[in-house]
């Protein structure tokens, strides 16, 4: 038990253990859809959750595939989400050295952060920082998908080749 304890308060555990997840939330993200068919052969409230959600999906595509501006924004938009979720991952791979940053802080202005320890700070940084990698990386990716899909749709509507 004292081991368990000495590698949760350990800020490399914390580190590796939102790396993980990250990794986990984007894989996720992209199989989704597989996900979500394999829980309605579970029950029938699933199946009608994942037939709503299906068809708002379908709609949002051709949508998509009709509109070329409103197929143009969702890819600006679906690109500043990734771009967002890679500094947000960006700062998480930082945040060990949020000790330093902090140290630093405090000999310049004692404030509440001073107060928690530099340790504390950095634990926190790395939870806050991991915790919204996961949820940026999963939103992106998911978002990338529906964009991609509408993205071919288009394409085939109008009989462009493939390498556009």
């Amino acid at each position: 038990m004292e081991q368990i304890v000495a590698y949760i308060k350990d800020p490399a555990w914390w580190f590796s253990a939102f790396f993980i997840a990250i990794i986990a939330s984007v894989v996720a993200g992209f199989a989704k859809d597989r996900i979500e068919r394999g829980l309605g052969y579970l029950s029938n409230r699933a199946r009608e959750w994942q037939q709503r959600k299906s068809e708002e999906r379908e709609k949002v595509i051709r949508a998509l595939a009709q509109n070329e501006g409103f197929l143009i924004i969702t890819m600006v938009r679906a690109t500043g989400l990734s771009l967002m979720a890679l500094g947000v991952f960006t700062l998480f791979l930082l945040s060990p050295m949020w000790s330093e940053i902090t140290q630093s802080w405090c000999a310049a202005f004692p404030s509440i952060p001073c107060m928690l320890g530099e340790r504390s700070v950095s634990l926190l940084a790395s939870i806050a920082y991991g915790l919204l990698a996961v949820v940026f990386g999963y939103t992106s990716s998911s978002r990338i998908r529906v964009t991609m899909l509408g993205y071919r749709a288009y394409r085939e509507q109008r009989s462009l080749p493939r390498g556009l």
